[in-house]
């Protein structure tokens, strides 16, 4: 059956960046996603209700499998529980959680986390027609998206959700 992949970057795309804070040292921060940062019961202003509605969206088309990425480096597994508990307060489903390595450079991580589920899929027969990235950063999302184009030869679509 061809399906649908549809990836979304938790930070930056679904969760808003802190404004106090440098971006890089919030993510290398092992408490980023605890208070002061992120509140313990995040309200509407700390999520792009935009975005978040195009990821309720692709959980609901049963043709698709959807992938949440992010670059915050701490490698401990709260970090993916405490991702799941935010996203329930939006009632929004977590499924595979993929989260790029200390010092990793992002677009490296992108590219070898996708490849690698990519051909894992192909080899399971479960090959994807589209892919679909929802990245906060236009030009990785480009360059991963041909990437993806060159070495799967999948189609993929890069979604920008700000451009006018």
């Amino acid at each position: 059956m061809k399906k649908k992949l549809i990836i979304f970057f938790f930070e930056g795309v679904l969760l808003k960046y802190p404004v106090d804070i440098e971006k890089e040292s919030w993510l290398a921060d092992p408490e980023c996603l605890h208070y002061p940062y992120v509140p313990d019961l995040p309200g509407r202003s700390a999520w792009d209700q935009f975005a978040c509605g195009f990821y309720r969206k692709a959980w609901e088309d049963s043709t698709s499998d959807v992938i949440l990425m992010s670059s915050i480096e701490d490698q401990e597994n709260d970090v993916d529980s405490r991702i799941k508990i935010l996203m329930k307060f939006l009632k929004l489903k977590t499924g595979e959680i993929i989260r790029k390595k200390p010092g990793e450079d992002l677009r490296k991580f992108c590219e070898s986390s996708l490849g690698y589920h990519l051909s894992c899929s192909k080899g399971l027969e479960q090959s994807y027609e589209e892919v679909s990235l929802y990245f906060e950063d236009i030009e990785l999302s480009k360059d991963i998206a041909d990437y993806i184009i060159s070495e799967f030869s999948i189609t993929t679509i890069v979604h920008d959700l700000y451009s006018s």
